[in-house]
């Protein structure tokens, strides 16, 4: 999973990751929408480019159905790191996401609605969480924009999202 970002508004590093920000399992089982982004081999914890929420005082995990009307931006990193590589977040327990604007392009959002069809993205689409942690189109409550489509994924060629950050 990956967050390429184009133009990055502030980098914080100030917060702490929730102990569940390395178990968050954003393809449980039992998923009742299939996602495309995600797979047998997605990581559990928090992944690059999943919307970060407040959990507590200078506390973020990963956005859930509970939390996803308090975004703070995108992680940059996957919380456990990939085999053979420095895990920063293991070592440190903070968790870095990218806030205040800034442009990036993810890999990882919802494929499908919340009643399982497809998405399809477009300019100017708001972008919410959704109660996996990824970007999608659908607001399904209260929850608070995280920004807007700047690039819709395009099928086949180049699936990534590009978005503007509102948070």
């Amino acid at each position: 999973m990956a967050l390429r970002i184009l133009y990055v508004g502030h980098r914080n590093t100030l917060f702490s990751l929730e102990a569940a920000a390395f178990t968050f399992d954003s393809n449980p089982a039992g998923r009742t929408m299939t996602n495309a982004t995600l797979n047998a081999q997605t990581p559990k914890g928090v992944l690059g480019g999943t919307v970060a929420a407040l959990k507590g005082t200078l506390l973020v995990g990963a956005a859930d159905a509970q939390n996803a009307t308090v975004p703070m931006g995108l992680f940059i990193n996957n919380a456990a790191g990939n085999p053979f590589e420095n895990t920063p977040a293991v070592a440190s327990e903070k968790g870095p996401f990218v806030c205040n604007l800034g442009v990036a392009y993810v890999d990882v959002y919802e494929t499908k609605d919340t009643d399982g069809n497809d998405l399809t993205y477009a300019a100017g689409n708001p972008l919410y969480s959704s109660a996996y942690g990824l970007l999608t189109k659908q607001r399904t409550g209260t929850q608070a924009q995280v920004g807007y489509v700047i690039k819709p994924p395009v099928a086949g060629s180049d699936s990534w999202l590009g978005l503007m950050l509102t948070i």
